[in-house]
C-alpha cells in the first residue's frame, strides 16, 4: 500500500494534492521558531503561524524556509514540512510507502533540487520525484505544447514545452510579492506612511487591480514616517495599479526576451495559438487583458489556475515509466 502525494513547493503556499482525495493542504510556508533552546523548537505553521507574526512575538521568530523558490533554511522547512503532513494526517508505516512528486520552480539548480528531495526523504518518503511545476501544468492542459506562464505570490515561472519536455524556461521574482513591495514604497515615499505586505496586498486586491481610469481612493493604516504614530490614508487607486504595471512590465520583458529567443516556426506556432497564464496572481482583476494588450498575443488562462499544476502531476502516478525520469 502507498501514500501518493504531490506537494506544490514553487511559491508562497505549500499545497498537498492526495491522491484520490484532491487538494487537502493549502497554506503559506512560514514557521515559527524558538532558536533560544539547546534544540530548535517548532510553534505554529501555516495560516496560524502567519497570524501570529502579524503580531508581537517574544520567544518565537518567523521563518520563510523556502525563499523565491529555493530552501533557505534546511532544518526549519524539515519541521515545516513534516508538521505540515501532520495536519492531513500522513503518517508513513512499515506497511506504508509514502511517495512525493515535488512541484519545484522552473529553472533550479541540480543541487538546489537534491535539497528539496533530502528533506522529503527525511520526512518519510521513500520515492521522490522533483517536476519542474510548468511541466505539470503542461500535462493538466492536455495540449501537444505550448508556452506556459505562472505568476505566483513569490516567482513567476514562464517557459515553452514540447512532447519532448521544456525546450526553453526560468522563473524570476516578479510575481506577487514583487508587486506589494512596490506599493509599500510608493505609500512610504508618497504618503508618508509605513505599511507591510499584508496591507499592500489588501490594497492590491481591493482596489481592482490593473482597471483603467481607476479613480477610487483606498484606506490603510500604518505608521507615520516621521512621527512614528498609528494614521490612517487613502490610497489613489491610480498609484496602486502603477506599482503593479511595474512589475508586469518587467515580467512582458522576460517573456519577450524568451519569445524571441525560440525558432521562428516556434514563434509563429504561439503568436497563433496565445499563451496559457496560471497561478494565484493570475485572479487579478484585468491582468490577462493587459498582458494581452502589451504582448500582442491572446492569453488563455488555465481552469482552475491555482490548483492546475499538482492536478496534472498527480496523473504522472498513473503513466507507467514517466516518473523514472524525474526521480533525484
Amino acid at each position: 500500500m502507498s501514500i501518493d502525494l504531490v506537494m506544490d513547493l514553487g511559491s508562497e503556499n505549500v499545497k498537498i494534492y492526495k491522491c484520490g482525495e484532491g487538494l487537502v493542504f493549502n497554506e503559506p510556508a512560514i514557521a515559527l521558531v524558538d532558536r533560544t533552546a539547546d534544540k530548535l523548537l517548532l510553534g505554529e505553521t501555516g495560516y496560524k503561524a502567519k497570524k501570529i507574526a502579524a503580531e508581537t512575538l517574544e520567544r518565537y521568530t518567523p521563518v520563510h524556509p523556502i525563499k523565491n523558490a529555493v530552501i533557505t533554511d534546511q532544518e526549519v522547512a524539515e519541521l515545516m514540512l513534516c508538521d505540515f503532513l501532520e495536519k492531513i494526517n500522513v503518517r508513513p508505516t512499515m506497511k506504508e510507502r509514502l511517495r512525493i512528486i515535488a512541484l519545484t520552480a522552473c529553472g533550479l539548480t541540480f543541487s538546489d533540487r537534491k535539497v528539496f528531495a533530502g528533506i522529503l526523504k527525511n520526512i518519510g518518503a521513500s520515492r521522490v520525484y522533483i517536476v519542474d511545476g510548468l511541466f505539470a501544468l503542461y500535462s493538466y492542459s492536455e495540449v501537444s505544447r505550448g508556452f506556459f506562464v505562472d505568476v505566483g505570490g513569490a516567482v513567476a515561472n514562464v517557459a515553452y514545452i514540447t512532447e519532448g519536455g521544456i525546450v526553453s524556461g526560468c522563473h524570476a521574482n516578479i510575481a506577487g510579492n514583487a508587486m506589494n513591495e512596490e506599493i509599500c514604497n510608493m505609500v512610504h515615499s508618497k504618503y508618508a506612511l509605513s505599511i507591510g505586505g499584508r496591507a499592500a496586498e489588501r490594497l492590491k486586491l481591493s482596489s481592482g487591480g490593473l482597471e483603467p481610469n481607476i479613480k477610487q481612493k483606498f484606506p490603510v493604516s500604518g505608521k507615520d514616517i516621521v512621527t512614528g504614530e498609528l494614521r490612517s490614508a487613502e490610497i489613489a487607486g491610480s498609484d496602486i495599479r502603477s506599482c503593479i504595471v511595474v512589475t508586469l512590465d518587467k515580467l512582458v520583458l522576460l517573456i519577450n526576451s524568451m519569445l524571441f529567443s525560440l525558432p521562428e516556426k516556434d514563434y509563429n506556432f504561439i503568436c497563433k495559438n496565445g499563451i496559457f497564464l496560471s497561478g494565484g496572481t493570475a485572479r487579478l482583476l484585468a491582468l490577462p487583458e493587459y498582458l494581452a494588450e502589451r504582448l500582442k498575443l491572446k492569453i488563455c488562462v488555465v481552469k482552475d489556475c491555482e490548483e492546475a499544476a499538482v492536478t496534472g502531476a498527480a496523473r504522472f502516478y498513473e503513466e507507467k515509466g514517466l516518473l523514472s525520469d524525474f526521480t533525484v
